[in-house]
């Protein structure tokens, strides 16, 4: 049977069709409105992500009684000093490190085929060979196909980092104001919906504020914590461009799941040029360091608060990376887990309504 609420509903989804349609249709009126979010994306992001990784120094000086004007000068203060020190002891390293990769890529590409031809003559290998199959050719031709698919990635993300970069000077402007008035953002949203539904919106605010904080600083202590690990063992093993290695993998994995295996390419490809075994202790690093990362860091520092399976992350991160490219890649998960809070909460409101719906036709 029919009722009036099926036929509502279903007008409901109609409406909705059309007003999508109608949308797609005169989205070329949308498009100045496109290219200024894409604009301030990448700044106000910036921002978000570093308030919510000074947002406990404020608290801090909170509890100190200090003024918050005072506070985010103070940490303002810190930030340059320490970016002062990065730039005199690690910046020279770094310069030198890229400027000897670019020189030597064309001796790394030819060291590269010349490692894999030797290694395919090996007895080992020669057992696995066969008439019809020329393995070295093929490990060549893979491990070219590697490197050339990390070089492509790698630049990508550089470009991102230097579009990144010219957008720069608005994120500090941004993140001041995040810092002083951040925290009235909440009451300022509550504001303009309506009363009855204050509560359950009260709820979800503090709900994904509380998630964004601990994936957002978590994922910045473990990935410094895994950067420091596989730094000091790539000096201890001589791996060359060390520096610039780490930064690499580092940056990469930011990345949920699909970067850390992204990031391990490049040591390992290097590690090969200098020999199989130097590739073999690399591997090993890189293993050590992401089982301590994945199954001691990350518990103690997320603890509960990541509740996203790993197979719906990697869905997330192959779906989106093919539409958002790289910043997609980095803001699927926080997003999956804005969403998702607001659905269960819409989903708990609509439940309760139902239910006194039916109290009231009692």
């Amino acid at each position: 049977m029919v009722t009036n609420r099926f036929l509502r509903n279903c007008a409901g989804v109609i409406a909705v069709l059309v007003i999508i349609y109608l949308l797609y249709k005169i989205k070329f009126l949308f498009s100045p409105l496109l290219t200024v979010f894409n604009l301030l994306l990448v700044p106000f992001v910036t921002a978000g992500f570093f308030y919510y990784v000074l947002r406990p120094a404020i608290h801090y000086l909170d509890r100190r009684h200090t003024k918050r004007i005072v506070s985010v000068l103070l940490i303002y203060l810190l930030i340059i000093g320490l970016i002062m020190v990065l730039f005199v002891s690690v910046w020279p390293v770094l310069v030198r490190q890229v400027k000897e990769f670019v020189s030597n890529f064309p001796a790394l590409v030819t060291a590269l085929n010349g490692q894999t031809a030797e290694l395919t003559q090996s007895k080992y290998f020669s057992m696995l060979s066969s008439g019809d199959v020329d393995l070295s050719a093929k490990l060549s031709e893979y491990a070219n196909r590697a490197f050339a698919f990390v070089t492509d990635y790698t630049n990508r993300l550089f470009a991102f980092i230097s579009r990144f970069v010219i957008v720069l000077g608005t994120a500090p402007i941004i993140l001041f104001f995040l810092l002083k008035d951040g925290e009235k953002t909440p009451g300022k949203i509550l504001k303009i919906i309506p009363r009855s539904y204050r509560p359950e919106a009260a709820a979800a605010l503090t709900e994904i504020d509380d998630a964004l904080s601990g994936y957002i600083s978590g994922r910045m202590i473990s990935t410094l914590l895994l950067a420091v690990m596989m730094y000091i063992s790539f000096l201890l093993i001589g791996l060359p461009y060390s520096l610039l290695l780490t930064i690499v993998a580092a940056l990469l994995s930011f990345i949920p799941f699909v970067g850390t295996f992204i990031g391990a390419v490049p040591p390992i490809i290097i590690g090969f040029i200098e020999s199989p075994q130097m590739a073999l202790w690399v591997l090993l690093i890189i293993v050590l360091a992401q089982q301590v990362q994945d199954n001691l860091l990350t518990p103690l520092i997320f603890g509960r608060k990541l509740d996203i399976h790993p197979l719906t992350s990697i869905l997330l991160l192959l779906v989106v990376g093919n539409f958002a490219g790289i910043l997609g890649m980095l803001l699927a998960v926080p997003a999956y887990m804005i969403v998702k809070i607001i659905s269960i909460h819409l989903y708990d409101l609509f439940m309760k309504e139902k239910v006194d719906e039916i109290i009231e036709e009692q």
